[in-house]
């Protein structure tokens, strides 16, 4: 593990921070690419995703604090720190739909148009986001004998990287969101996907953290991700469903 990159007299720089800059970078690249094909200009691009990638890192944390408050009142120093640590990726998925949803009624354009095209470039965010919860040290699975084990925080004994499971597992439904999007499709189709695509590879990496850095709830073998997972797959449904039921003309399906 590599939590901390280097040093400016006692101010960290993190690790995980730097890796998820590269993730908007590269998530923000791939949006300026698809801007024209969902009907967006890149400068538009640009102009949202200085406030997405804001909202986002809010949303994350504020959700993250909110799950470990009583922790957070033992330690309130540590709720304004700067060194990007404590997030949450569903918090962080909120805050930017939220920033989304009011960017776009300001300026009248198509919400779930935008939020199509953002649907890709937010696979490859996550992608590139879980190898930073690698190097921090978190987000692990449980014990394992197999050859790729990790050996977490000092442990005398090796653990899954889940985090790089949900790499590859994400990397593969970018896979699947693409093949999809070579077909005519409604707007919001993308959009459905995402939400689950995401939905259904994070039900699937909590299994391998339950019990070691996810707890369950009450007796049950789940998780409160795998069941926040579960209503963003419901949701995606329903977004894909109603889009792919709505009535409209050719010409306004979004082509190849």
């Amino acid at each position: 593990m590599h939590p901390t990159l280097f040093k400016i007299g006692t101010f960290e720089i993190p690790t995980y921070g730097v890796i998820l800059m590269v993730a908007f970078i590269v998530g923000l690249a791939l949006a300026r690419k698809r801007a024209a094909k969902f009907g967006f200009t890149p400068d538009q691009i640009d102009n949202v995703s200085f406030g997405l990638i804001i909202c986002g890192i809010l949303g994350a944390r504020i959700l993250f604090m909110i799950q470990e408050w009583p922790y957070f009142q033992a330690h309130p120093s540590e709720i304004y720190t700067l060194q990007m640590r404590g997030l949450t990726s569903f918090g962080g998925i909120i805050g930017g739909a939220i920033w989304l949803i009011y960017w776009c009624v300001r300026r009248r354009q198509s919400i779930l148009g935008l939020m199509d095209l953002m649907a890709a470039p937010m696979l490859i965010g996550h992608v590139i986001g879980r190898v930073g919860c690698l190097m921090n040290g978190c987000c692990y699975g449980g014990p394992t004998t197999l050859p790729w084990g990790v050996e977490f925080n000092h442990e005398a004994f090796a653990r899954h990287p889940a985090q790089l499971y949900d790499s590859l597992v994400n990397l593969g439904m970018l896979g699947l969101l693409f093949l999809f999007e070579k077909a005519p499709r409604k707007v919001g189709q993308s959009a459905g996907m995402f939400f689950m695509l995401h939905g259904a590879s994070r039900i699937f990496y909590e299994f391998f953290r339950i019990g070691s850095s996810s707890t369950t709830i009450g007796g049950l073998p789940i998780t409160d991700a795998q069941v926040a997972a579960g209503i963003f797959v419901l949701i995606g449904a329903v977004i894909f469903v109603r889009a792919a039921r709505k009535p409209l003309p050719t010409s306004e399906a979004i082509p190849v």
